[in-house]
């Protein structure tokens, strides 16, 4: 049987797995998750929708947003404002708290929806699962058109339907957001992998923004790569933290001086929060070299310096 969610038990075996990459770019902050779910029981279900419900929880949990994107496949939690305070739980992230994301990466999602546990009986919980609200009424956007997708704006952007845009009262933001499988006959095995995804590269809607971004990218990783064994690892090297190699201004307002008093040789790569390679020098060893990234936009860089021997990454925020 299901606690959370009141319900007799289906006969339904899962096997869950969750995995992740130690990488220099955003992977390093996503976490895979694999689902296989076998019939074993007698029953064949004509109607079957998998669900996944997010009680986000961002440190102060009484100020948090709910949203989704339809067209990436993802359900996304963010705070309402740039100021997590603690509040009554005391585990507020302060200025810049982050935000979090969870995409489908096989199936399309067929609906998502804002959720809530409280009084609701399995019929209820049953049409959130389908996309309408718990009484069975469909949830219709700002021009009073129904949809399945709730918040479906950006919230940078205040002229989409965004929980930010329209003033919903903050809260602890929960969702569902879901996958109809059509029928699941006994015997049958249904597969679905997601990947949660973390963003704190700058203010509240900064971060939702690269949580925005993010599932296209994860989504080719996901098909393209994430079945290709690990090279050019650091297996065998050494993280060096006391590389007498310094990046300073940090914060820069664009040009970055990078110094190497010893003269070691250096091979250095330049990546956004993304992962996307802006800049890389191979085999040099000057004292000083000057780094121009006056054209990018701000947020967080990370310089990914390698020698004969180590590895060290170095943070660097663009203002």
């Amino acid at each position: 049987t299901h606690s959370y969610t009141d319900t007799d038990s289906l006969g339904v075996e899962l096997h869950i797995m969750f995995y992740q990459y130690r990488t220099w770019d955003y992977l390093n902050d996503v976490t895979f998750v694999n689902i296989t779910a076998i019939n074993r029981s007698n029953t064949d279900y004509p109607e079957f929708i998998h669900s996944i419900v997010v009680d986000a929880n961002i440190g102060n949990s009484e100020d948090d947003y709910y949203g989704c994107d339809s067209l990436n496949n993802s359900m996304y939690f963010y705070n309402a404002d740039n100021n997590d305070e603690d509040g009554a739980s005391n585990l507020g992230y302060g200025i810049d708290p982050p935000a979090i994301g969870i995409v489908g990466l096989n199936q399309n999602m067929s609906s998502c929806v804002p959720y809530t546990n409280s009084g609701l009986n399995i019929s209820n919980k049953w049409n959130l699962m389908k996309g309408l609200q718990p009484n069975g009424d469909p949830w219709l956007n700002p021009n009073s058109n129904e949809t399945k997708y709730v918040f479906s704006g950006n919230p940078n952007t205040p002229s989409e339907w965004s929980a930010l845009s329209v003033g919903e009262p903050t809260g602890e933001a929960k969702g569902i957001f879901s996958f109809d499988f059509g029928s699941f006959s006994s015997g049958d095995t249904l597969k679905q992998s997601y990947a949660i995804t973390y963003a704190r590269v700058g203010n509240n809607l900064d971060n939702i923004q690269s949580i925005i971004d993010l599932p296209p990218d994860v989504k080719s990783f996901y098909e393209n790569e994430s079945n290709i064994p690990c090279s050019e690892g650091t297996w065998n090297l050494e993280e060096m933290n006391d590389l007498n190699v310094t990046i300073s201004p940090n914060p820069s307002s664009g040009i970055v001086n990078l110094s190497n008093p010893d003269k070691t040789i250096l091979s250095l790569t330049i990546c956004d929060s993304r992962g996307k390679v802006l800049k890389e020098l191979s085999s040099f060893n000057k004292n000083t070299t000057k780094i121009d990234l006056s054209s990018q936009s701000s947020g967080v860089y990370f310089f990914h310096i390698k020698t004969e021997k180590a590895n060290a990454v170095k943070k660097i925020v663009m203002r």
